[in-house]
């Protein structure tokens, strides 16, 4: 795991677990505050988070409450707001795959696959086989769309993210070619 993603999750369930807390009432300040401490104890150094940094992790996390049909509860006491989870057994870390999330994990397989010249060791291709059966075990039809012929890095390989992303989501699309 990369050191952005793992600041990200721990960030993730620092948040939460201060919003699953219903002993103390906390502020966006107050978790900003409380965070920037324990970042700062769990990695051995002075990290903080920026503000817009929090406000995009506190969105994930009031998104992913809304797409299971929950809500943030916030109430203000004097100039203060304050946040708490409505369902305290909620957790992002249980939310299952979406069809979409699935999609995009069979077709990120499907291209690891056919890439030669990048070595896969046998610690992660045993995880990518196990990834892959369970995604087949939940997906309803198995979609290639893309193939590669060869996998040197061309010229135009900087538009394969867009060009995917309009094949799946069968969007016309108009390529100038010069």
């Amino acid at each position: 795991m990369d050191i952005n993603t793992k600041y990200r999750v721990f960030r993730l369930n620092f948040i939460e677990a201060c919003l699953r807390n219903t002993l103390k009432k906390y502020t966006k300040q107050y978790i900003i505050e409380e965070l920037n401490e324990a970042l700062s104890q769990e990695f051995g150094e002075e990290r903080k988070i920026s503000e817009r940094t929090f406000n995009e992790d506190f969105k994930y996390i009031k998104d992913a409450l809304e797409d299971n049909g929950l809500t943030l509860k916030s109430w203000k006491e004097g100039k203060q707001w304050y946040y708490q989870y409505n369902d305290t057994d909620f957790t992002i870390n249980d939310i299952p795959l979406t069809q979409k999330d699935i999609k995009k994990l069979s077709s990120a397989i499907s291209l690891l696959k056919q890439i030669k010249g990048v070595d896969l060791n046998d610690e992660l291709l045993n995880i990518l086989q196990k990834l892959d059966a369970q995604i087949k075990y939940h997906s309803d039809k198995e979609y290639n769309a893309i193939s590669f012929q060869q996998t040197e890095s061309a010229a135009g390989y900087i538009y394969i993210d867009d060009l995917y992303d309009a094949i799946m989501e069968k969007t016309v699309i108009e390529i100038l070619y010069k």
